[in-house]
């Protein structure tokens, strides 16, 4: 069964889609999130329906029962997507534009377009790279954290050495990590990385983001032993609610 819902009026997975597993009810919000963070695997967007929070108008269930049909459906998803791109990246600039700091404010058009570029190139969702932006910076391109994190994603500047080096990136050494598109194109990249080393779990590899890949390693053998799925960290629950917290104002703005 595939779930559809005009682009206006759903949350979901976007750009790139992902599958669905029968007709969804959220019982746990968290885990649903959970499930919607990682590379698209399907033709249809991932809608959350916040049952308990709102009510989305206008869903079509739609039951494939041909290869045809399942094509149109596709064909149609597509469409609306296409047709709605403009739109999602007003979204995205209006985060940044109500966000960053006021000397930065005439530099939202350009950062939201680097941000859809990377969320499109690497098949990320947009809004779950705004709420890890907001975890760890607020939004703030000058902040610098304790172990000397710089900007909009706190990257690290021998992080960003080691990724220049390991992607063969044609960039000098001592990029400018204070500039939020530098910040961006670096901090995209790394988190990128981390999915692809830790797979379909997203709990791990945003831990992995904020402690270290080694710190995680060893947390996460330990759970291992102990229980499948075991492994909980609270930087993935501070990511979450910041992402429904996108959505839900964005669910206002309609």
């Amino acid at each position: 069964m595939l779930l559809i819902s005009h682009p206006s009026v759903s949350f979901g997975f976007w750009p790139h889609p992902c599958s669905i597993r029968g007709c969804m009810r959220i019982n746990n919000l968290k885990n649903q999130v959970a499930r919607t963070l990682t590379s698209g695997r399907g033709v249809v967007s991932f809608i959350v329906l916040l049952t308990s929070v709102i009510t989305i108008p206008s869903l079509v269930i739609v039951t494939p029962s041909s290869s045809a049909t399942f094509k149109a459906v596709q064909g149609n998803n597509d469409a609306l997507k296409a047709k709605h791109s403009d739109w999602k990246l007003i979204e995205i600039e209006k985060v940044f534009a109500e966000k960053l700091p006021a000397r930065y404010v005439k530099r939202a058009p350009a950062v939201a377009r680097t941000l859809a570029r990377l969320s499109e190139r690497y098949q990320w969702d947009p809004f779950f790279l705004l709420a890890l932006i907001e975890t760890e910076s607020q939004f703030h391109p000058d902040l610098i954290g304790k172990v000397g994190e710089i900007g909009l994603m706190q990257v690290r500047p021998s992080t960003s050495d080691w990724l220049c080096k390991k992607m063969r990136l044609n960039k000098k050494r001592g990029l400018n990590l204070f500039d939020p598109v530098v910040n961006l194109e670096m901090g995209v990249r790394y988190l990128t990385y981390l999915r692809d080393r830790f797979g379909d779990r997203p709990v791990w590899f945003t831990a992995a983001y904020n402690q270290g890949v080694g710190r995680v390693l060893r947390k996460t053998a330990l759970a291992q032993n102990r229980a499948p799925g075991s492994f909980r960290h609270s930087y993935f629950d501070k990511i979450s609610q910041k992402y429904l917290n996108l959505q839900l104002n964005r669910s206002t703005a309609l």
